[in-house]
């Protein structure tokens, strides 16, 4: 139903038949402002061999050198409403040979919905939890342990096992080589590149996939990806890895294959105008503080929050400012309003609407 307010009008020529006299105008709706974000989901755990894919990714601001999202349409959000705030956390890499890692898990702002990377893939066919984001690198052996497969607009598939040295796909994870003779060292496939984006006014790099390994035994660190990576691949030796594990740490990193590293957490970025400000519910981290209102990075001339941490899924964002235009949120005794679908001008008595059309006001 669409209405318009009349507040304390100094007078309203209300005639009987209602066709004639003073029209109310239609008037604004309920003032909004643009809001900007960065939603970027958990990277996917490092597989045995495969790299961890990097979490999807969905901002309003253009990036490079690989697109995976940017025209993202920007939010028209309201005052005094809670907006819901998820920060996925990354997926747990295979602690020992023979384990399975984990997807990353989803962030969410509002409606929008990223979605976490696809765990690194092993040789002996794993299939759960590869897709995703960006999806996880293969194992060495195609036939049993493909890729994973990405989210068009998110983020892109990772590397297919069985091609020594594939990456640079663009987040996703990168997979181990084929063992090209028996002792002879495999080449790691580099994780996908990450994504440049200046939400924060700064460039910073989101989103690489995991580097893979190098099935045979030790020749260092798998090959890094030139930028971005959630970490090198470690190689196998037997069943024992001969590194530690890479932790690829934050922004939706995805973990280096062989080692058993964890997806780096996401991470969401909201830019709002000046005048707006915003106060979290108490399981929400942002700007290096928990809970309550929290002051907003200024440096850009908006203001800027970047959300590190939520406890769980019911956490919420609720902004606050003056709007200009617009109508009382409630009604208040005393006010009219002219639906606009059945045509009549109606009265609020503080407590319910009355229709003034042939029968008298309250």
């Amino acid at each position: 139903m669409a209405i318009t307010k009349v507040t304390t009008p100094d007078l309203i020529n209300l005639p009987y038949n209602n066709t004639d006299g003073i029209i109310l105008p239609k008037g604004p709706t309920v003032p909004t402002f643009s809001c900007d974000y960065l939603v970027l989901a958990g990277g996917g755990g490092g597989g045995n061999f495969g790299g961890g894919g990097a979490g999807g990714l969905l901002t309003t601001y253009a990036t490079s050198p690989v697109t995976a999202s940017g025209s993202e349409t920007k939010l028209d959000l309201s005052v005094s409403v809670a907006y819901t705030v998820t920060v996925g956390t990354g997926g747990t890499g295979n602690t020992t040979y023979g384990n399975l890692a984990s997807s990353g898990n989803n962030s969410v702002f509002h409606n929008i919905t990223a979605t976490g990377g696809g765990a690194g893939n092993k040789s002996s066919g794993n299939t759960t939890d590869i897709n995703g984001g960006s999806g996880g690198g293969g194992g060495w052996n195609t036939g049993t342990s493909p890729n994973g497969t990405g989210i068009t607009g998110q983020g892109f598939d990772g590397s297919l096992g069985n091609t020594v040295g594939s990456g640079y796909v663009g987040g996703g994870g990168g997979s181990a080589s084929e063992t090209p003779a028996q002792g002879v060292i495999g080449t790691p496939g580099p994780g996908g590149e990450g994504v440049d984006v200046s939400i924060t006014g700064s460039t910073v790099d989101y989103a690489g996939g995991g580097g893979g390994v190098g099935y045979q035994p030790a020749d260092g660190a798998g090959a890094a990806p030139t930028k971005g990576g959630g970490g090198a691949g470690s190689n196998w030796a037997g069943s024992t890895s001969t590194l530690s594990p890479v932790y690829a740490g934050t922004n939706g990193k995805g973990a280096g294959g062989g080692s058993g590293g964890n997806g780096g957490t996401g991470v969401v970025v909201i830019r709002v105008p000046t005048g707006i400000t915003a106060t979290f519910s108490g399981g929400v981290t942002a700007n290096g503080s928990t809970g309550g209102t929290i002051a907003p990075d200024t440096s850009t001339g908006d203001n800027i929050w970047i959300v590190t941490a939520t406890t769980d899924s019911s956490q919420t964002i609720t902004f606050s400012g003056t709007l200009s235009g617009g109508r009382p949120a409630s009604p208040v005794d005393g006010e009219f309003r002219y639906n606009t679908t059945d045509k009549k001008v109606e009265y609020y008595d503080g407590s319910s609407w009355w229709q003034l059309s042939s029968s008298a006001a309250p």
